[in-house]
């Protein structure tokens, strides 16, 4: 018997994507973690035809970088009849502008969305954290570790982490 406000899927380990240049999960949670969005999109690409529970969007990306890329995919996808399928979009972002426009623009297109600025889910860890990131060849060629993922662990917890 399935209860209400339950995922019947109670075996099934949730799929949770973040996207954040510096922050992770404080509670170690499995999540795939992308710095950057040129990662976030390849990452969300994954799940074009898949299922994803969590989506995690951090506005400001680091320099120049936003998550806009991400979100026009998002947006392109539900224009052409064919959305995404995630059960929520979380927009921790501390830039409330950014937060807001987002949000404003994927629930246009029909996407659960919940501003979640200030969230306490999301932090800044204390220690080093292993990444593996692109670098060159020996012939000076770009190459990347591990498909360009890194794997670590917080709290015990798999984390992997798109670096590209």
């Amino acid at each position: 018997m399935r209860m209400p406000g339950h995922d019947h899927r109670v075996d099934a380990p949730r799929t949770i994507v973040l996207v954040d240049d510096l922050r992770s999960f404080l509670d170690g949670r499995n999540a795939e973690v992308a710095r950057t969005s040129t990662a976030g999109v390849e990452l969300l690409n994954r799940y074009r035809d898949g299922h994803l529970d969590e989506l995690w969007l951090d506005h400001d990306l680091g320099g120049d970088d936003t998550i806009w890329p991400m979100v026009e995919i998002l947006e392109q996808a539900a224009f052409e009849k064919h959305p995404f399928d995630i059960g929520v979009i979380n927009v921790h972002s501390a830039n409330p502008v950014g937060a807001a426009k987002i949000a404003q623009v994927l629930r246009h297109w029909g996407y659960r969305v919940h501003v979640a600025s200030g969230s306490t889910d999301v932090g800044y860890l204390d220690g080093p954290t292993v990444r593996l990131t692109e670098s060159n060849d020996r012939a000076g060629r770009p190459s990347r570790s591990d498909g360009g993922m890194s794997v670590h662990s917080i709290l015990g917890r798999p984390i992997v982490e798109m670096t590209s």
